[in-house]
Order: C-alpha cells, then sequence, then structure tokens
C-alpha cells in the first residue's frame, strides 16, 4: 500500500504544481503586454478631434503674382428680390456658383493655391458679432495652426494651415445687415497668401463698398 500512496501523492504534488503555474500564465495573459512596462503613461488619440498644431514648415506656395491693389471693377448680382444684394468685383474674374446664395469669383487662370472671393447670403439670424465667434470656432475645428490676425464685430482675419497641401493661407471675412436690422444677412470673404494680402484687403473694401440691397 505505501508504494501506491507514495505514487498519488506525488501525482497530487504535480498536478498542483502544474495548476499554480498555468495559474500565473493565464495571470500574465490577463494583464496584457504593457502589465510590466512601468507606470501608465497617456496614450496619443488615434484620431484627435481638435486639430494639432504643428512645428512643420510651410510648403512653398508659388502661384500667380501677389494680387494688386488697382483692380478695375463690374457689377454682379447676388439673390433675387426682395432680398437679393448687387457688389462689384474685380472684371474678368469668373464666378461659379457653389451653393444656395452663395458665389466663388476668382481670376480666368486662378490656382488652388492663388487668391479670390465669395459672397454669401446668410440665413442663420444673428448678428454679426455671432457670425465672427461661429466662423472662427469652425476654423479652429477644422483646420491646425490658425491665427487671428484681427477681430471687430463685423469681421474675422485668421491664417491657417491648409492640408494636405502644407500651404499658409488667409482668409478675411466680413458680414453685412440691412438697414435697420441688426442680422446677418450677406457674407463676403477673399482668400489668398501672406503676399496677396495688401491687394486682398483692399478687394474686401472695394467688394464692401459697393454692397447694395435690392428689392
Amino acid at each position: 500500500m505505501t508504494p501506491v500512496r507514495g505514487r498519488v501523492v506525488g501525482v497530487v504534488f504535480l498536478l498542483a504544481l502544474v495548476g499554480l503555474g498555468g495559474g500565473w500564465l493565464l495571470a500574465g495573459l490577463d494583464a496584457g503586454p504593457d502589465a510590466a512596462a512601468g507606470p501608465a503613461s497617456p496614450l496619443p488619440a488615434s484620431s484627435p478631434s481638435v486639430p494639432v498644431r504643428t512645428e512643420a514648415p510651410y510648403a512653398v506656395d508659388g502661384g500667380p503674382p501677389a494680387l494688386a491693389v488697382d483692380l478695375e471693377y463690374r457689377k454682379g448680382r447676388l439673390g433675387t428680390p426682395p432680398f437679393g444684394w448687387t457688389y462689384e468685383a474685380p472684371a474678368g474674374w469668373v464666378a461659379t456658383d457653389i451653393g444656395a446664395g452663395e458665389t466663388k469669383l476668382v481670376p480666368p487662370d486662378a490656382v488652388d493655391n492663388g487668391y479670390g472671393m465669395r459672397v454669401k447670403l446668410v440665413s442663420e439670424r444673428v448678428a454679426p458679432a455671432q457670425m465672427v465667434a461661429q466662423k472662427l470656432a469652425a476654423f479652429e475645428s477644422g483646420y491646425p495652426d490658425v491665427a487671428v490676425r484681427g477681430s471687430s464685430p463685423d469681421t474675422l482675419a485668421v491664417s491657417y494651415r491648409a492640408l494636405p497641401e502644407n500651404w499658409l493661407r488667409f482668409n478675411t471675412f466680413r458680414w453685412f445687415t440691412r438697414p435697420g436690422s441688426t442680422e446677418a444677412v450677406v457674407e463676403v470673404s477673399v482668400f489668398g497668401r501672406e503676399r496677396d494680402l495688401p491687394g486682398l484687403d483692399d478687394l474686401l473694401d472695394q467688394v464692401a463698398a459697393s454692397l447694395q440691397p435690392v428689392g
């Protein structure tokens, strides 16, 4: 009987060792590959909801010469009476309707990294100052490296990094109300490169001065 009892005890002892080792093995698997990597640290988001500011240099934008400040203008029309407006835009620029009540105008030889303007009817029924805040929030959530160049109750000027081209781009927006109203009804914007800024400022002033309601 003693040899049999000894074999039984030995088997039980061996099974206990195997079970204990298996427990260690399972515990190690459950802990994951970073269990022995030291203190926990934040992981980078795979898809950040806010654009990340980068220090990468901007790409050379190239494109046409800087926008001039002595352009000739012609009359254009936005919308229909009683909600229409007339405005002046550079003569020879090509107008393209890019949405309901929105027109984009660029030179006939325009390139993606060039300059141009937009005029747009606004339907949000809010004051120009609210449009300024909304536009800035949209830029900050949609582009990296957004910087405010200037801001007022009816105007917003920003620069930002255009991706994937990695260009430094500039936009200025201004909102207009009808006489006797406090609601923004028209948005005029100009866009281009750093060397276009004097021409863009002159362009926006010219268009703004010409804007007239129709009907």
